[in-house]
């Protein structure tokens, strides 16, 4: 799960001292979960659990306090639960010079109970104020992606937002790119240049203006059949005319294809850390739950951690600001 794993990712690079209490405990049955961090805490949006259609649950994890594993310091966000279903939705933060926004787009809203990952895709977009803790639908004018759940998304030095692929009903290609000082989007869909085929489950990175898509499965594979995790697809956010390119990563070892998975540029900038996921057809967690893909050379190499966490597959659905945590204190 997604709130564990996140938790465990966290340890592995940095364990705080120990000793408070939590306040708030959170449902330990959902999934596809979702988190940011924001200042010193990370708040999570949690929305889909088994048996019970629910409205969103928003809690918060306090970096700043001691806590244990066992008892992690979690409080509620009363202002913000029983919100919108955010399952599966693309969520990211961006920071403003007095506030940080949170955005998500998009998401599945459960058919019926016992069966919470069938339903109806959407396109809701909404902005979440975190110094105010309020919910807003945005309104943005004609252009809008289509609805799609299982997509990601990231934003630019700018404060421009992206969103690309995901599951939708009928093929999309397009990148759709959402100004936040404006209000406005815009969709990009090059008509001779390489486009990706369209993908979910995927993570994205952002470094010097080009955006990272690794691993995830093809957005129309019923058996959620991995895509090949050495093509790496990349995004120029400055080149409208053509945008895309495909490297082809090395490695040498064997690595495992993978979806649902985390990602986060390390601290030296120069590669992308990758933890957790599931295997093709839901088949657990990769031998190889962390690994590293250097962005010089494009060779992946497994990382070799002590104390390796118990974890369940579906370890992603993040998004990159959550992420820069793992590094939080070194």
């Amino acid at each position: 799960m997604f709130l564990f794993s996140l938790i465990c990712l966290y340890l592995i690079f940095y364990i705080p001292t120990i000793n408070a209490q939590s306040s708030f405990a959170p449902n330990s049955l959902t999934k596809a979960e979702h988190g940011i961090l924001v200042d010193d805490k990370i708040i999570f949006f949690d929305s889909a659990d088994f048996g019970i259609i629910n409205n969103t649950n928003a809690f918060a994890l306090d970096l700043s306090v001691n806590w244990t594993t066992s008892t992690p310091a979690f409080t509620k966000i009363d202002n913000i639960s029983n919100g919108p279903t955010f399952n599966y939705a693309a969520f990211s933060a961006f920071e403003t010079s007095n506030r940080t926004l949170i955005y998500a787009f998009g998401g599945l809203i459960p058919a019926k109970v016992n069966n919470w990952d069938v339903g109806n895709i959407v396109d809701d977009f909404y902005e979440i104020n975190m110094a105010s803790y309020t919910i807003s639908l945005v309104q943005s004018g004609s252009i809008l992606p289509k609805p799609r759940c299982n997509a990601n998304s990231i934003f630019d030095d700018k404060g421009n937002l992206y969103i690309w692929g995901g599951e939708t009903a009928t093929t999309d290609q397009a990148m759709y790119i959402f100004d936040t000082v404006n209000s406005t989007w815009n969709s990009i869909l090059p008509a001779t240049s390489y486009v990706p085929a369209q993908r979910s489950g995927y993570s994205v990175t952002f470094r010097d203006n080009k955006i990272y898509y690794v691993g995830g499965v093809f957005a129309k594979s019923p058996d959620r059949n991995c895509v090949d995790i050495r093509e790496i697809i990349i995004y120029d956010t400055l080149n409208q005319n053509n945008p895309w390119d495909l490297k082809k990563a090395t490695n040498n070892t064997y690595i495992s294809n993978r979806y649902s998975h985390a990602a986060v540029l390390a601290p030296n900038n120069q590669s992308i850390i990758l933890y957790g996921g599931s295997k093709s057809n839901a088949s657990g967690i990769p031998d190889d739950y962390l690994i590293t893909l250097d962005l010089r050379t494009f060779e992946f190499s497994e990382i070799i951690a002590k104390n390796k966490p118990s974890i369940n597959d579906n370890a992603g659905w993040p998004t990159p600001q959550l992420l820069d945590l793992g590094f939080e204190g070194q």
